[in-house]
């Protein structure tokens, strides 16, 4: 193409979202071609594990359409060649991708031989690339029909927390069953923690740890191919923190989390659908839990509030209310007295050991008071 060429066609490219050069081409087929020589180099027992850091990306490729910047699918065309070319026959594609990866989805949509997992933004298909062919009820179709995941989440802002729990409750159950030749990841980082595009918070040790549970499949066989990232900052750290368990580091520790009310809902609706087609997958193990009022009481409540009726219907005394909320929180139910205190000259006090209390009284020439300590 002239440079003529490229700006009278820019308005059909930029309605794909792809934008061309006269390097374009070039760099497409280097890209699918380095992804393409990583996969065969591991499948081949050359290499026990590889990360291709190619651009252009490739998941949104369609087998008929570019778009989403990607020209040729490059994970898709690898799976492919590896299959035709090597003994590895059964394939996992994960796609962490904050973007649903339809191209990917579409190659191997009817093929049982390709698993294919996607954790995506997807918001009742308003997110790119739009559509209900991200939803979670997008399971594959003829003998394809359950090698189809998605984990679509419906909102943005999913942590660390969200994806780990999503992998230990759907990812790695299905994909133990699945028992892939070949794990490859499409790993695109702007689900990552910073990235303004993808507005999610997954941390370089959350990416290390579902690199880590991958790394356990297929013999340790692994496959990372770079795809989306919008935050070089964010890209570079994620990247090196998978590759350094490419490498062979035990990830970092994650700190204590739990998952969003969300991402907890999403993963067990998941889970509900995934189960018609995965024995592994147990949707008992991953429902919410319902937020339920306290019911137990410790001996010392029971006994005080004991007392405190015993008081009340054989004494006839009533309960003392505190100056505050601190104090009647602590000891509302424990201060009782007989009805005739405001008339009584004499005042009688029963300390029941509740603790080192100092009761300080003004004196009064017609008041007496008495103190006892019963245990």
């Amino acid at each position: 193409m002239t440079p003529q060429d490229i700006i009278d066609s820019e308005a059909y490219y930029e309605s794909l979202s792809v934008y061309v050069v006269n390097g374009t081409p070039a760099a497409a087929r280097l890209s699918c071609g380095g992804v393409i020589e990583a996969c065969l180099a591991v499948a081949r027992g050359e290499l026990k594990k590889t990360f291709a850091i190619v651009r252009p990306p490739g998941h949104h490729a369609e087998p008929d359409e570019h778009m989403g910047f990607c020209f040729f699918n490059n994970v898709a065309i690898a799976t492919r060649v590896v299959q035709l070319l090597t003994p590895m026959k059964k394939i996992l594609i994960l796609d962490w991708d904050v973007h649903h990866g339809n191209g990917t989805q579409r190659a191997f949509y009817d093929d049982p031989s390709v698993l294919y997992i996607s954790l995506h933004r997807y918001e009742s298909g308003q997110f790119y690339p739009c559509g209900t062919f991200g939803s979670m009820v997008s399971c594959g179709e003829g003998p394809g029909l359950g090698y189809s995941v998605n984990i679509p989440w419906p909102e943005k802002g999913m942590t660390d927390a969200d994806y780990i729990h999503a992998f230990q409750q759907v990812v790695m159950p299905i994909a133990m069953e699945f028992s892939p030749d070949l794990v490859i990841i499409s790993a695109g980082f702007d689900a990552a923690d910073g990235d303004e595009l993808g507005e999610c918070h997954v941390t370089p040790t959350g990416f290390a740890h579902m690199t880590h549970m991958l790394a356990s499949l297929a013999g340790g066989r692994l496959v990372v191919a770079l795809e989306g990232g919008y935050n070089m900052d964010a890209s570079a750290s994620s990247a090196v923190a998978v590759a350094r368990v490419i490498l062979g580091e035990a990830p970092p520790e994650l700190p204590p989390q739990i998952a969003t009310e969300v991402g907890t809902e999403t993963v067990y609706q998941v889970a509900v659908e995934q189960s018609k087609y995965w024995k592994s997958v147990n949707p008992k193990a991953c429902e919410p839990r319902e937020d339920v009022t306290e019911n137990t009481f410790s001996i010392p409540e029971i006994l005080k509030a004991h007392r405190q009726h015993y008081l009340y219907s054989k004494h006839n005394m009533l309960q003392v209310p505190l100056m505050t909320a601190e104090y009647e929180e602590r000891f509302g139910t424990q201060v009782m007295c007989t009805n005739d205190l405001l008339e009584n000259k004499t005042l009688v006090v029963f300390v029941h050991e509740f603790g080192n209390l100092r009761v300080e009284l003004n004196k009064k020439p017609h008041a007496t008071c008495v103190s006892s300590t019963l245990i």
